[in-house]
Formats: C-alpha cells, structure tokens, sequence
C-alpha cells in the first residue's frame, strides 16, 4: 500500500536535510588578522662629548692666553669637543673622556700625566728641549728664530742698515741669540757696511746681566749710541733686557724700536714692529693628528710680526717677512749658517 506524503511535509524533510549538511551557498568565514605589536624602542644612553682642556697659570700673560683660549675655543668646537681652561690639572682630572690637553707652560710632573693617561694626547709650550713621546706634543719656542727674525725685520727699515739690539748676557741662549739676530740682518743686507761714516759694522750688539737695572741699560746704550755711531736709527731690545723706563728712553731718542712685547700707547710713535713667538698657529697645522690620537711630534712655535704702528714696516715688507718665517718653519731657512 502506497502512501503519499503531503508536499508541505516533503518541503520540511528537505529543509532539515540541508539544514544539517551546510548551505553549499553561504559565504565562507575569513580570518580576521590578529594586529602585530612594534616593540617600543629604548632610549641608548648618548655618549658625552669629549673634552679638551687648556691648563694656563696665573702668571700667564694676557695676551697669551686670550690667544690661546680663543684658539683652541675654535677647534674644539670644529671637533665638536668641550672646551674648559684651568690654572691647575691633577692627574685625576684627566679622565677617559679628556682627549687633549695643553699646557702653555709645562707642568714638573708631565711625565706622569703622559704615562697615566695614555688616552689622552698632551701638547707642551716649552723653550727647553724636552723629548716628545707616543702621546706628548712639543710646540718649541725657538729664541734664534726670534731673534733671528727681530734682525731681519731691523734690516729692512734701519737707515744705512744702522741697527742695534740689546741683550742679555747670562741667559741660556745668549749667545745663538746675538748670533741669530746678526744672521737676520746679514740675510738680508750682506755685509751690511754703511754708505756714509762713521763706518762701523752692523748690527751692533750690547750685552748686560739679566738682574741690571734700566738706569744701566740706558747709560750703556748711550755710550753705544754717541761713541759707536751717533747715525744709530733702529734697536731691538730683547724681552730679558727690556724695561719701561729704558723704552721711553729709546724713543726719547727718536728710534725705530722692535721689541718683544705689546708696547704701551706712549710708545707707539716711535714702536716700528712687536715680533712673537705664536704657538697657537702652529697648534692649529698638527691639531688633526691629535684629534685622531697621534702624538709624538717637536715642531717650532710659529713667529709673529705685529704692532706695526709707526708704518716702518709696511704690507710689502711684512709680505717679505712672513715668507721669511715659513722658510724658517719648514727648515730651507737656518738661522745660524754653518761655518
């Protein structure tokens, strides 16, 4: 016997059929991407800067050490180093961060700072000979450069090459100073012989102790000057024998005066050229080795010629004279001959 199910019955098996075997037609599920977290980056400590410092004491003159501040000023901040000045340095001053150190006069105990902080490249203002090491720089001050140069500037403006120079006689480089300062002349003018009498060979030199007063120095140059040649136009007075009163005297005298010192305003007139000793310069052509931590070098103090104020030395002789110092400085130029 055959039953027939009614249609809505049918309709209702079919749907649970499908029901339980999934809609073929619905849309699949995605996954939804879980987002990633950027981890937060931590701060890494900034290095501090390093260091350079200028050890200058109290004795210095000003000059010098506004010269030297405003230099190395300069160049650290070129390096982008920090700059600090002291009138004293202990060793433990010198930390790891400290990469140069300059000393306008050199401490007693240098050695130890050098051997304690190997890191660190000393440089050394100095007139002695000291020996330079791995991290030790010497900027040596050279008297017969100096001097040297003071004879050559005197003969370009002494009339009938008439000049004299006025020295110390028991200094330690006395003698290669005299020696100097007539080299410089004689480099210049040869023999040096006047035109016209009294007819003696310049330059003309006189000597005294260091511990003479100015009273002595003017009485002996006065004898100098009325005995020698009364036509004496120009002197240079060496910074060991130059004092106040015996500057006024000379420029009573209406000399042409080349010294080693910034003169006073009641000189000027009569104050032909100032020539120094300048450090500072020659700090400037090694300070990349010492910033890339190479040491161990002896080079010159560059020598300066200023204070030109009563026109004797003019922009073509200072031309002359700067050409004359680089020939020093780089060695084709020796200030005493050899024999």
């Amino acid at each position: 016997m055959k039953f027939k199910l009614p249609a809505i019955t049918l309709l209702f098996v079919l749907a649970l059929s499908i029901s339980a075997c999934g809609n073929p037609f619905a849309p699949k599920p995605t996954a939804t991407p879980i987002p990633t977290q950027t981890p937060i980056p931590t701060a890494t400590p900034t290095p501090a800067p390093g260091r350079v410092i200028l050890v200058a004491s109290n004795g210095t003159a000003a000059n010098d050490l506004q010269a030297a501040q405003s230099t190395l000023q300069n160049l650290a901040g070129s390096s982008n180093l920090v700059f600090d000045t002291r009138q004293a340095l202990q060793l433990s001053d010198v930390t790891t961060d400290v990469k140069v150190v300059v000393f306008l006069t050199p401490p007693s105990n240098l050695s130890d700072f050098t051997n304690a902080a190997k890191q660190t490249q000393f440089v050394v203002v100095s007139a002695s000979d000291l020996s330079a090491s791995g991290n030790l720089t010497v900027i040596q001050l050279r008297p017969d450069y100096q001097a040297f140069i003071a004879g050559y500037v005197g003969s370009l403006i002494a009339n009938d090459w008439r000049l004299g120079g006025l020295f110390t006689s028991d200094g330690p480089n006395s003698d290669v100073q005299q020696q100097a300062f007539a080299a410089g002349e004689e480099y210049f003018c040869g023999l040096c012989n006047p035109q016209y009498p009294p007819f003696v060979p310049f330059p003309i030199i006189t000597t005294l102790p260091s511990n003479s007063d100015a009273g002595t120095w003017q009485s002996t140059f006065s004898q100098m000057y009325t005995t020698n040649t009364s036509d004496m136009n120009t002197v240079y007075v060496d910074p060991g024998a130059s004092s106040p009163n015996l500057l006024t005297y000379l420029a009573a005298n209406k000399l042409h005066i080349l010294g080693g010192q910034t003169p006073t305003d009641d000189l000027k007139a009569n104050w032909a050229a100032t020539i120094l000793y300048d450090p500072m310069t020659t700090l400037k052509t090694v300070w990349p080795s010492l910033v890339a931590g190479k040491g161990g070098q002896t080079v010159p103090a560059s020598i300066q010629v200023t204070d030109t104020f009563d026109g004797s030395v003019g922009q073509g002789k200072l031309r002359l004279i700067n050409e004359t110092i680089s020939m020093l400085l780089d060695g084709s130029l020796v200030p005493i001959p050899t024999p």
